[in-house]
């Protein structure tokens, strides 16, 4: 199940508001932070989301977004909380910890 694209790349990314790991966008204005979440399941269907991947990774462009999705994207960015912080952070993989770091009981 796709959970949102990226608008600079058209990957596929765990969360809207977060660094590509393909290219590295990160939706840091108030307008990308709208076409990240157009460009998310809170806003597009399963459907939608691939035809989305697809014109984004053929036609290297966005595509246009229906007034009501792009009202909806405003709307959950616009909820967001003042101080809220874009992370850099990255999914722990097994590799990164090495026996030295293992503390035995």
């Amino acid at each position: 199940m796709i959970k949102a694209i990226c608008c600079g790349c058209g990957a596929e990314k765990s969360a809207a508001i977060k660094l590509c790991n393909e290219c590295g966008a990160m939706p840091t204005s108030h307008e990308d932070r709208v076409v990240s979440v157009c460009l998310s399941s809170d806003c597009l269907k399963q459907e939608n989301l691939r035809i989305a991947r697809k014109y984004i990774r053929t036609k290297d462009r966005l595509p246009g977004f229906h007034v009501k999705v792009r009202r909806e994207a405003e709307r959950i960015v616009r909820e967001m909380p003042e101080d809220f912080q874009l992370s850099n952070s990255f999914d722990l993989d097994a590799v990164l910890f090495e026996d030295r770091f293992l503390i035995e009981d």
